[in-house]
């Protein structure tokens, strides 16, 4: 447990935005080495309103998109994979092995407007716009590598993919004392800082990387975030308690250490991580906060060790309410697909009791049912869950509810699960 006075300049939350940086790999590098061809397809663009572009060092073009006009660089480079980086998607042996061996792919960089999501669904339109023949996407910003299948699909939707693909968490172990160190990427073309959380262990950071996963959500969402020791809600934990935390800066949260070799420390930040990143903590009460006395997440491993909830921002509710039904074909067909054996649940947002709802929330829970039958605009099916604000509605009964309160579905395949996001890997 920690408490300081304040002998420091604190650091801002919310930073001037960084270029994201993303590269399609081509199957034919031939493909990306002609600009009058780049142009002639951005030209034919229906995903986007292409407004024209010139060349400087590199090649600039304007875009518009859902009101909002963006200027951004085009440019062939060398392909540079680090081993850090995570392939994110199945991919094909074929295509993993040509992105590994790609000399050069095409760059786009911009700058994330408005909303962070949609500038990322925006640079993955431009991307399969212009190579459309691709064999994967790298996305720096997140060191990660995503698949041509589901860039293909997420481009051509009319709905942003999930704000996890804005970011990525990284989880870094010391095997000598059993340390791990949890950091993200990405947020910064977002205009958050990023976030991390030092001294975690084996056996708990699964739950810090939830907590990690529910900021860095919102840093997404709001294109910002609060100022240094500053407090922000996270989630309820199994006791019903409310989870709030802080961030300071990495380097001075190191310096709070007797070791100062630990797993996150300076000798780590040599060449990144050492801008713009801040350490999480918690705040244990209203004089904690009063006090600027933080604790480690540690202390509640206990009470989040069955399931922290998580609270999604209403544009994410809505958003999966949306992709999902949007790909509903991929759910029907597989369920009446009477060759393979294939279950499936859907989460259906349903009215709750008359007196737990309020003006201010959306009043629907959200409820796990295992589908027996679907057809156009109905499910039969079991529910699997207790609903917390739902009287009349018990485990293992049976119910027909409408499409139209769907708001997630998963199939189980014999091989893999398969969820709206992840419908790449039931094409050819």
């Amino acid at each position: 447990m920690f408490g300081f006075k304040k002998t420091r300049e604190f650091k801002k939350g919310t930073i001037d935005k960084q270029v994201s940086y993303m590269m399609a790999v081509p199957k034919d590098i031939n493909d990306i080495k002609n600009t009058k061809n780049i142009l002639e397809r951005l030209k034919r663009a229906t995903l986007f309103d292409y407004k024209g572009a010139e060349i400087k060092e590199n090649l600039i073009i304007r875009i518009s998109y859902l009101g909002e006009n963006y200027s951004m660089e085009v440019a062939v480079d060398e392909v540079d994979i680090f081993k850090e980086f995570e392939v994110k998607h199945q991919l094909t042996e074929e295509n993993y092995n040509a992105i590994m061996e790609a000399k050069a792919g095409l760059t786009i960089g911009m700058l994330f407007g408005e909303l962070s999501i949609n500038s990322y669904h925006l640079q993955l339109k431009i991307l399969y716009t212009i190579v459309p023949d691709m064999v994967g996407l790298v996305d720096f910003c997140t060191e990660t590598i995503l698949s041509s299948r589901w860039t293909k699909i997420a481009a051509e939707s009319r709905i942003p993919p999930s704000s996890d693909y804005v970011y990525c968490i990284q989880v870094i172990s010391n095997d000598d004392d059993g340390s791990v160190w949890l950091h993200t990427h990405g947020l910064n073309r977002c205009g958050s800082i990023e976030f991390e959380i030092l001294q975690s262990t084996k056996d708990t950071y699964k739950n810090h990387y939830y907590i990690l996963q529910t900021i860095a959500k919102r840093a997404v969402s709001d294109g910002g975030f609060v100022d240094e020791e500053e407090s922000f809600f996270i989630g309820n934990m199994n006791n019903g308690d409310s989870l709030v935390a802080t961030w300071i800066d990495w380097s001075f949260a190191a310096s709070l250490y007797k070791n100062k070799n630990i797993l996150g420390g300076a000798k780590n930040r040599i060449k990144s991580h050492k801008r713009n990143t801040g350490a999480v903590y918690l705040y244990l009460s209203e004089v904690d906060y009063n006090n600027k006395k933080y604790t480690h997440v540690s202390v509640i491993d206990n009470e989040i060790s069955e399931n922290l909830l998580m609270i999604l921002t209403t544009e994410e509710t809505l958003r999966m309410s949306r992709i999902a039904k949007e790909r509903i074909k991929y759910f029907k067909d597989a369920i009446n697909n009477k060759e393979i054996e294939i279950h499936g649940l859907m989460k259906m947002g349903l009215l709750v009791d008359d007196e737990y709802q309020n003006e201010k929330k959306d009043n629907r829970e959200h409820i796990w049912f295992e589908v027996l039958e679907i057809n156009e605009s109905k499910i039969r099916a079991i529910i699997t869950q207790e609903p917390y604000y739902i009287k009349n509605l018990e485990v293992k009964s049976e119910m027909e509810l409408e499409l139209e309160d769907l708001t997630d579905w998963i199939l189980y395949t014999p091989n893999e699960e398969i969820t709206p996001d992840s419908v790449y890997l039931l094409e050819g």
